[in-house]
């Protein structure tokens, strides 16, 4: 194995079940001190004598090398991936060598049966594919191989095959399937669709230690791992508002891991955010408050156009913007939500389009009906929304409803209902968000028009379109014709009515 790769013609590719085979197969003798006549040589070590510069007599161990460690500091020595192998403490390996004296043993076909090791011809700097051909002709996978020395110690490359070696990172969940812990998420809206309303029910429960929108198996509020310490950066509206608003969500009078900041009082503002002197100076204020407050989980700034200064509709203001700030708060693990406005068709953030270049969440808030502005959408869909690592099952469309006495924000399954009828796929979404309503005030099937609008208006306090009560009777006196007739069926099976 000595030389290097350039210098050689023929190398061969050594598979074998373990490594302990190869490592005592290529310990050969010049690498003991065979003067002991123990039988434990492999633990043999060398005692040097030195004095240091006091006159003091300092003793120095080594241990030799083999030539199986000195293969794998050359990377030519690879070995099975331990959540792979049978054994992680003697994986598989690969060796890759130049035939001379000291691995001409490992040619000889009696020791590679004896072994159970075979030879292919190939070097360590053959294409991979090819490399992978070679070795599936002899039923090896080489993709749970690598090689065993690190990573070269250069400042700012990830180590990507420690990475992962490591178990997958389970993703972190805010808000299941809506907001992601450790990411960039941005909120999206027209002005007056209640964006500001929805974030502060969120980020206030995210700082008790609960989600805002989901519940457990007993309809409580799911629990986080711990409460997040919040920094909410409010650009429009001011202490009044926050004042007024979390009395009528009813949250705790003392908060001690939410943080407001309110640029409309007397706070020093900084200069915009797409400039490097703002940039320098929003940063050295977030790290200077986080050392106060003991450490920060969660920033929100809202709106971006409140902070970031510059043409919006130019990419330029945006590449520096991210560049200046999006990346250093994303590289120091803080969950970043961006609350932005929608331009003129509502569907998507006015402005440019690097505008959502670095996001890794981004969700757009509308109003399904206008006459029930308390009925909320979040969409994400492909043209206009993003999830940078996938939705892991959840939907791309959450139903809310925002309720009072107390303020607050359920999730509405309106597919649920819309899958167990006939319906299905036709049906206006405010007819189902109406079905929803009727469902939660249990009303009866044979309800008249009027009873049901009586009932959801006076007493409920819902608003909806008149048009559709007709409709979304209709749609559940067919759900539960269709709940009954599955009853009948050896094998069917139904919704409950009140689902």
């Amino acid at each position: 194995m000595e030389g290097s790769r350039a210098e050689s013609t023929e190398w061969h590719a050594l598979y074998s079940p373990n490594r302990s085979v190869l490592w005592g197969a290529l310990y050969t003798a010049e690498d003991f001190d065979n003067s002991d006549e123990s039988d434990d040589s492999a633990e043999t070590e060398y005692i040097d004598v030195d004095e240091d510069a006091d006159g003091d007599v300092v003793e120095y161990f080594d241990v030799p090398e083999t030539a199986v460690d000195a293969a794998a500091a050359l990377d030519l020595l690879w070995v099975e991936d331990e959540q792979v192998s049978e054994d992680p403490f003697d994986p598989a390996a690969v060796l890759f060598f130049v035939p001379d004296e000291d691995t001409a043993a490992l040619l000889d076909p009696a020791w590679l049966a004896e072994h159970g090791a075979f030879i292919v011809p190939a070097s360590p700097d053959l294409p991979y594919l090819d490399l992978v051909e070679r070795f599936e002709a002899r039923g090896v996978d080489i993709a749970g191989f690598a090689p065993e020395s690190t990573e070269p110690s250069v400042p700012g490359i990830a180590d990507l095959t420690g990475a992962r070696s490591l178990p997958p990172i389970p993703r972190v969940w805010l808000e299941n399937g809506i907001i992601e812990a450790g990411a960039v998420n941005k909120l999206t809206a027209a002005s007056g669709f209640g964006k500001t309303i929805l974030l502060s029910d969120m980020a206030v429960n995210w700082s008790l230690g609960m989600s805002s929108l989901d519940v457990d198996e007993d309809g409580k509020p799911r629990r986080l791992n711990r409460p997040q310490r919040v920094l909410y950066i409010d650009g429009e509206l001011g202490l009044p508002w926050w004042t007024d608003y979390t009395r009528r969500f009813r949250f705790p009078r003392h908060l001690p891991n939410f943080h407001l900041r309110t640029l409309t009082d007397d706070a020093p503002t900084w200069p915009a955010l797409c400039t490097p002197d703002g940039a320098e100076a929003f940063l050295a204020f977030i790290r200077e408050f986080a050392i106060a407050v003991g450490g920060l989980d969660v920033i929100v700034l809202d709106t971006l156009s409140a902070f970031v200064g510059g043409e919006e509709s130019s990419n330029d203001t945006w590449l520096e913007f991210d560049r200046l700030v999006t990346l250093p708060l994303k590289a120091s693990g803080i969950t970043v939500v961006y609350a932005d406005h929608t331009g003129h068709d509502n569907s998507r953030a006015r402005g440019a389009s690097a505008k959502k270049a670095k996001l890794d969440v981004e969700w757009v808030l509308d109003l399904p009906d206008k006459s029930a502005p308390d009925t909320l959408r979040l969409s994400n869909p492909v043209d206009t929304g993003k999830m940078r690592n996938g939705f892991d099952g959840h939907p791309r469309v959450v139903h809310l409803e925002r309720r009072d006495n107390p303020l607050t924000h359920v999730r509405v399954d309106v597919t649920r209902a819309a899958k167990s009828s006939a319906l299905d796929g036709d049906t206006d979404p405010r007819v189902l968000d109406l079905v929803v309503k009727m469902d939660a005030a249990k009303l009866p099937f044979k309800v008249t028009k009027r009873d049901a609008i009586a009932e959801l208006r006076a007493k409920r306090k819902h608003k909806f379109d008149d048009k559709l009560v007709t409709t979304a009777i209709e749609f559940r006196e067919n759900r539960e014709a269709a709940r009954l007739a599955a009853e009948e069926t050896p094998d069917g099976g139904g919704i409950d009515a009140q689902e």
